[in-house]
């Protein structure tokens, strides 16, 4: 198992952000679950109440988003209603992938409200970095 590097700070900073951010209308951030195999990165997000048709998903070298549409039924738009826990409207999630990943291979799945998508890792494949000197005037 290969160690993996979390910083907390970057969920505070992630948290501030998020709270001071101009009051326009958020997005949903659906449950996500990130797991390795030994081959493999897979990505499992929580979307009950929503249509497969209304997912879309990105997946890049070393992220997936995944966002969409869980839409209000007819018969509930017409109700009187006492209570409104279920949230309506866009959502929109995405998360850093512990190693870069084989996005021409991806693959995803939808059952019972649970997308899981699955990423071949790339075998070999390191963070690319660059190192810069500091330009002396």
């Amino acid at each position: 198992m290969d160690i993996i590097r979390w910083s907390p700070l970057s969920e505070i900073d992630e948290f501030f952000e998020e709270a001071f951010r101009p009051a326009l209308p958020r997005k949903m951030a659906p449950a996500m679950d990130v797991l390795e195999t030994d081959s493999d990165i897979v990505v499992i997000t929580s979307v009950a109440g929503v249509k497969p048709e209304d997912i879309d998903i990105t997946v890049g070298d070393d992220y997936v988003e995944v966002m969409g549409e869980r839409r209000e039924k007819e018969e509930e738009k017409k109700a009187n209603i006492y209570r409104r826990e279920i949230s309506y409207g866009s959502f929109y999630r995405m998360t850093k992938l512990p190693k870069k990943v084989d996005r021409e291979k991806a693959d995803s799945e939808f059952e019972n409200g649970i997308l899981t998508v699955t990423m071949p890792k790339l075998e070999g494949a390191k963070p690319e970095v660059k190192t810069i000197k500091p330009r002396v005037k």
